[in-house]
């Protein structure tokens, strides 16, 4: 398994029953790297990479698994994450940088 430096700070969003785009933070403008996702979910939600128009759904999305954190590449032109779920209270966490 690779390791995981982050390198900028990170961002949160509460996950709700409607799609939302969170801003990844990164170090500089049109960055390359890795984005390591983590869900306090107690369901599945959905994620979309994108810009600040990006949008997702329960029917299309990329599944994220409860209580869980993944890491995704992401290319220079990916700024926001779309996350949808179920109406709650629970976060997801978004943290740029690099795996080794």
């Amino acid at each position: 398994m690779k390791s995981f430096t982050p390198t900028a700070a990170t961002t949160n969003v509460t996950i709700t029953g409607t799609t939302q785009a969170l801003a990844i933070t990164k170090p500089a403008t049109g960055a390359s790297g890795v984005v390591r996702l983590v869900s306090t979910d107690t369901s599945v939600c959905f994620i979309a990479l994108g810009d600040s128009t990006i949008t997702t759904a329960a029917t299309s999305g990329h599944p994220i698994r409860p209580n869980s954190e993944q890491d995704i590449d992401i290319g220079p032109n990916v700024t926001h994450i779309a996350v949808i779920g179920t109406a709650n209270t629970l976060k997801l966490y978004a943290t740029f940088g690099q795996a080794r």
